[in-house]
């Protein structure tokens, strides 16, 4: 008899726990920005179709962190993110980068910054000599972040500009 009642409440327990569970897709909108980080393999190729990478050996690490935007949400906890970006560079045509990558849900994170922070505009403004005068969070704020390093599920795409009307 005990262990039916076990069982029973373990049921309960388990139920209520599900129904309760937060769904973490579910703070995660389309059409809200991401902060978007980049390592690896990844970060390699979008920092390439940029030009930035004529001076970085093979064996050099390197980051990015740039924004996206979350395009689309898909049946089972994925989600599409995009970015596009103009790149001009003298004798060239312009071009426009576009990153499109498939994300699961438990790959986004929250970050929380509590009020009074002092925040800074880039990583760059944050050296001790530069004299760079951080913003002071007013209040409380979220932000989703996403870190990806390796090519499975991005799309990266270079186009050229063929013809421009207009002024």
């Amino acid at each position: 008899m005990h262990v039916r009642k076990i069982i029973a409440i373990t049921a309960v327990v388990f139920c209520a726990n599900a129904i309760f569970a937060e769904d973490k897709t579910a703070n995660i909108k389309v059409g809200e920005t991401v902060i978007f980080e980049m390592s690896g393999d990844l970060a390699k190729a979008y920092a390439h179709c940029y030009g930035a990478m004529a001076n970085v050996s093979d064996k050099q690490t390197i980051q990015v962190s740039t924004t996206a935007t979350v395009a689309e949400r898909f049946d089972g906890g994925q989600f599409q993110i995009e970015i596009s970006s103009p790149v001009t560079r003298q004798g060239s045509p312009p071009r426009l980068v576009t990153l499109t990558a498939i994300v699961d849900a438990k790959d986004f994170v929250t970050v929380h910054t509590p009020k009074n922070t002092p925040v800074y505009a880039s990583p760059a403004e944050y050296v001790p000599k530069n004299g760079a005068v951080p913003r002071v969070g007013q209040a409380d704020s979220d932000s989703l972040h996403v870190q990806l390093s390796n090519l499975k599920g991005v799309k990266l795409r270079v186009w050229t500009l063929n013809e421009e009307i207009g002024e």
